[in-house]
């Protein structure tokens, strides 16, 4: 099966405490809310600390509609993916050149041609490199590129690819729409970049790899669009986010991990590391409770919601860097989990390589 041989993430230079952000909010959104500490209250329970942001926090209140917004993102977010797959790259010893496959996915922006086109034009990639941008899959998408990606692998195993990943979800905030859902979501999402190199079975770089990925696996959950998502106005992306998501963790998870479980033929008890998505404190506490697992067994997680907020599909892959620097002990299984818009949801099935 692929290897995932290294992960480099890059952030914007902005890096903001919540109280800052809020300090900001509150400027318009004061003079709306009757109860400003309801508001205050919800930027606490986020348990979100400190978070990028691809703009001086001033220049927030003046963005004026969806093509000023985006074409911020372009710039932004080709600058992010530069710096991360350079630093992969670069720290991988591996040339451009070696590169067959590049998959790139976001849900924050648009760019036609895609970024991992744009990307082509500022390293030295060969010109037969193959694309495939991803977009729409949300925070999803971390673990779900990262498995399209193994699928090419597998029928590829002397080949090398690169998944990227680029959000900035601070140009998707709404700061004339007073809903509990774009509150919530102006309190949790913050901006990043994750650029992965994954090998196939056969390519000379493997033993280098750190961790072998056993398989990937979807779940679809029928009659959910309403759960998750963008609805896109003249102001750009606002937020569609339903409070059921913890229920679907409760009522979905568990059987999806008990069939992948029982697919590899192993008990829940050999499952050493969970690398889940921080979709909030809400979504982690459910998946804590639902699979009997301790905060400490998440705290990957808990992490990088407090230092990173989360990234959407960013999060997870900065996760799994976080994961793997630590020294880990060989042949231990663990998953990568994340949910996303559809509702759905996909997970990784890897071992560690020591």
């Amino acid at each position: 099966m692929p290897f995932i041989h290294s992960v480099q993430c890059a952030f914007p230079d902005n890096y903001y405490a919540q109280n800052e952000i809020l300090t900001e909010l509150s400027k318009v959104w004061k003079k709306h809310f009757k109860n400003f500490d309801r508001i205050e209250e919800i930027q606490r329970n986020s348990q979100v600390e400190k978070r990028h942001l691809c703009l001086p926090i001033e220049k927030y209140l003046n963005l004026k509609g969806l093509k000023e917004k985006n074409d911020f993102w372009i710039k932004n977010a080709l600058d992010l993916s530069f710096k991360a797959t350079s630093k992969l790259l670069e720290m991988s010893e591996i040339a451009p050149s070696e590169i067959k496959l590049l998959v790139s996915s976001t849900v924050t922006g648009f760019s036609v041609p895609t970024i991992e086109a744009k990307l082509m034009n500022l390293l030295p990639f060969h010109e037969s490199t193959k694309r495939i941008p991803i977009f729409g899959l949300g925070c999803l998408a971390g673990v779900a590129g990262l498995n399209r990606t193994v699928d090419y692998l597998k029928g590829h195993p002397k080949q090398a690819a690169i998944f990227v990943t680029t959000e900035l979800c601070s140009l998707t905030f709404q700061f004339e729409d007073f809903s509990i859902p774009n509150v919530i979501s102006t309190a949790l999402f913050g901006d990043g970049c994750a650029a992965v190199l994954l090998l196939g079975d056969d390519h000379p770089f493997v033993k280098k790899a750190k961790v072998r990925v056993v398989n990937g696996y979807s779940k679809f959950f029928p009659n959910t669009e309403s759960i998750m998502g963008w609805e896109y106005i003249d102001s750009g992306a606002k937020v569609v986010l339903n409070a059921e998501v913890p229920t679907i963790v409760k009522n979905f998870i568990p059987s999806f991990l008990q069939s992948v479980l029982d697919d590899n033929k192993i008990s829940f008890s050999k499952l050493k590391h969970i690398l889940s998505h921080p979709g909030g404190p809400k979504v982690l506490e459910s998946l804590a409770e639902t699979l009997n697992l301790q905060r400490s067994d998440l705290a990957f997680s808990w992490n990088s919601l407090r230092d990173k907020g989360n990234m959407s599909s960013v999060s997870v892959l900065y996760i799994l860097s976080e994961f793997l620097k630590k020294e880990q002990t060989p042949d231990e299984y663990g998953i990568m989990l994340a949910l996303g818009p559809a509702f759905c949801s996909e997970l990784t099935l890897f071992q560690t390589m020591g």
